[in-house]
């Protein structure tokens, strides 16, 4: 079920689909020619002396740290600003199609025809309507006119045939049901539907258009293709979606020889998808032929490369430098101190545009060296939110979730799972005591249907909020003004070491918000969410636009905090990664919260739910468990034994120390009774009993760690 957003929610601008204002020119055969750019944000290079060609027929990935400027180049080239300085040129015959992060599609057509509104065909459809009309107004087959508007009608028909029209429309189900959408949802109003499935209306717009290769694959094959400009599509799809998308991209290419350059941070898409990967990082363009894991390999080989060849010459410059002051004053030894001074000068060249591995900078698949905390979580009840009988869904809408019953308690980590639509973002608004989504009262009203613990202090990250940000500010301005509004202002040490664990230190934490990129901006609302006093979390898809490095850390981060959480991801990655005590599955409009024991129980509860794998998990080290595997032959109750059996020990050691603790209180007071012998008798009976129970539980504990010692879970 496609979820309808509340009609007063307001539509953002449309993706573009013609770029007729991208720079065209010559380019030797190749789709995008890229010689000698340089490309600036503000004060600061994003790219300088970038080479590459980009040939037709390829799917290429444009990878990167945040604010890299893999989005900035790719409107560069989609002729939405100027490269500082170089050569950036597109073939001239070629049609372009750019599709940005906060695109959606802004129009009041039904899916059905939005989405097929620039294709070929449907345009030469148009004209060959109009070319009957014409042929059926002449009244006579001798009439000139006649016989000129039956050839204007057979070329229409040809030039329909070619544009693919006659499988147009299974062309553009293939697509929308690939992206998810049903049969049942194209005759919808785009504008009643939420921004998730309006981006993917703009994406299927965009697919099937002529920079897709909607005329038909022989067509494509004979023109060359279009050129797509993808800017990470996938933050809005599923895992089927994701998985769909990989497919068409890699099919269009080889079979109709379409060009792709696709933004992402989605290991599995650009591995399934992508021949060739291109990587901003310390400022330059490198290029790697092959996919996700050979980059991974190739850069690890390149950086050992480098790093030998960089020490080598370090050696040899000492050697130069020595000789030079040694004999650079001696008249016998001038020329030869002047010849190695020109060596030393080459080499010291060489060296400062060798930069080693370590001083350019993070990129995606890197381990990440950054530490976050959150803000301590101020006390409050151990039931901290309770939903009762809720039925949750906009007004004047279908209801999403019925007769709702979900208790969320202290320290708990939840992650929400479902397939789209089902109404997991709705969800996370009802646990906030939304009153619109609820239709319910709240508090302590009568019948009320969410009731706050007591203490209750709630932060909240909604998947476009970053995209919000005041834009002349920079990340330290906005992170202080908006922790002071509900709280103590904080530090700026606390707020620059909180930008700086996110990425954004030194320079970065003073730029306007304006030059950053989508996921240098959820970092800065990030930075505000981790220095809010909260007991509990409510986040959803935290982990859109933010590379591989940032989403460790805040994985980690979310971890260690000691309040509750409750998370919405499509990512089981990073939802492994978060290794929730919980899941609350939502399924044929029912909530359910359950226990979660481990990755692989992780796994199964998404799979019985609807909502399959999604995210970074190749050869990405940075995407690995938090725990060793479990062993492969333990069966689902043989795990949850475990842990149980893990939570237990837990509880038995704590019982121990607090017996023991009391233990030595009673020999306190017995030493304080002295002669009063009846009172010394009551206090030694009272340890006696805990005596008793302390063998008891360490029998007990025992017996559970030589359980979990054969079976370790952690």
């Amino acid at each position: 079920r496609t979820p309808l957003r509340p009609p007063q929610a307001a539509l953002s601008s449309a993706a573009s689909l013609g770029a007729p204002e991208a720079p065209r020119g010559e380019t030797s055969g190749a789709v995008v020619l890229i010689e000698d750019v340089r490309v600036s944000a503000g004060d600061r290079d994003l790219l300088t002396d970038a080479l590459a060609r980009v040939e037709p027929g390829t799917c290429v990935g444009l990878v990167g740290a945040n604010g890299g400027g893999k989005s900035t180049l790719l409107r560069c080239i989609a002729g939405q600003r100027q490269v500082d300085q170089g050569n950036l040129k597109i073939a001239n015959s070629i049609p372009v199609g750019f599709l940005e992060q906060t695109a959606v599609s802004g129009s009041s057509r039904s899916v059905w025809v939005e989405a097929r509104s620039c294709m070929a065909s449907t345009l030469a459809q148009e004209s060959l309507e109009a070319a009957i009309v014409k042929a059926n107004q002449s009244s006579s087959p001798d009439d000139k006119a006649a016989m000129k508007a039956a050839q204007h009608l057979a070329a229409e028909q040809a030039a329909l045939e070619l544009a693919g029209g006659q499988d147009a429309d299974a062309r553009s189900a293939r697509v929308l049901g690939g992206l998810g959408f049903t049969p049942q949802d194209w005759d919808l109003p785009c504008s009643t539907l939420s921004g998730g499935w309006q981006m993917r209306v703009a994406l299927a717009r965009l697919l099937l258009s002529p920079a897709g290769g909607s005329g038909g694959s022989a067509a494509m094959a004979s023109s060359g293709g279009g050129l797509l400009l993808l800017d990470e599509p996938t933050n809005h799809l599923d895992a089927v979606a994701v998985s769909w998308l990989a497919s068409y991209l890699s099919q269009v290419a080889q079979q109709g020889g379409t060009t792709t350059l696709l933004v992402s941070h989605d290991a599995q898409l650009i591995q399934r998808a992508c021949g060739r990967i291109l990587e901003i990082r310390g400022g330059r363009l490198h290029s790697y032929q092959g996919g996700w894991d050979y980059f991974i390999r190739e850069r690890a080989e390149r950086e050992a490369r480098l790093a030998a060849e960089t020490s080598a010459r370090e050696e040899e410059i000492s050697k130069l430098d020595g000789f030079i002051k040694r004999f650079g004053a001696k008249a016998t030894k001038a020329s030869q101190a002047q010849s190695r001074q020109k060596q030393l000068d080459k080499l010291l060249i060489e060296q400062a545009r060798a930069l080693p591995a370590q001083h350019i900078g993070e990129g995606p698949g890197d381990a990440s060296k950054q530490t976050l905390k959150f803000h301590r979580a101020p006390r409050g009840a151990r039931e901290i939110i309770k939903l009762e009988h809720a039925e949750i869904g906009w007004p004047n809408s279908p209801t999403l979730l019925e007769d709702v019953n979900l208790l969320i308690q202290r320290g708990e980590r939840v992650v929400v799972l479902g397939p789209n639509g089902a109404g997991k973002s709705t969800l996370l608004r009802a646990l906030a005591g939304n009153r619109e989504v609820l239709g319910g009262g709240v508090g302590g009203e009568t019948g009320a249907l969410w009731t706050p613990g007591e203490g209750l202090k709630l932060a909240i990250f909604e998947q476009d909020q970053a995209q919000a940000l005041p834009r002349d500010l920079d990340p330290i301005e906005h992170v202080s003004t908006e922790v002071g509004r509900t709280q103590r202002s904080p530090d700026l040490q606390d707020v620059r070491a909180a930008l700086g664990a996110l990425g954004l230190a030194r320079t970065a934490a003073t730029r306007q918000i304006k030059h950053f990129s989508g996921g240098e901006k959820t970092r800065v609302t990030l930075a505000v969410l981790a220095l809010r006093e909260a007991n509990v979390l409510l986040l959803d898809e935290v982990s859109n636009h933010l590379d591989s490095p940032t989403v460790t850390v805040l994985a980690s981060a979310l971890r260690g905090f000691d309040g509750s959480l409750v998370c919405v991801t499509h990512n089981l990655s990073f939802a492994r990664l978060l290794d929730p005590t919980h899941c609350i599955l939502l399924k044929d409009s029912h909530a359910t919260k359950v226990d979660c024991y481990g990755p692989d129980h992780l796994q199964e509860l998404a799979l019985s739910c609807g909502q399959t794998n999604r995210g970074a998990a190749l050869s990405d080290p940075d995407f690995s468990d938090p725990s060793p595997a479990e062993p492969a032959q333990m069966s689902f109750e043989d795990r949850k034994k475990v842990k149980q059996a893990q939570s237990r020990l837990r509880n038995v050691l704590k019982s121990v120390e607090d017996k023991e603790a009391m233990c030595e209180k009673l020999d306190d007071q017995m030493m304080s009774a002295g002669a009063d012998i009846p009172k010394v008798t009551e206090l030694q009976e009272k340890k006696s009993k805990l005596e008793i129970d302390i063998e008891a539980l360490m029998e007990e504990w025992e017996t559970l760690e030589e359980l979990v010692a054969d079976n370790t879970l952690d």
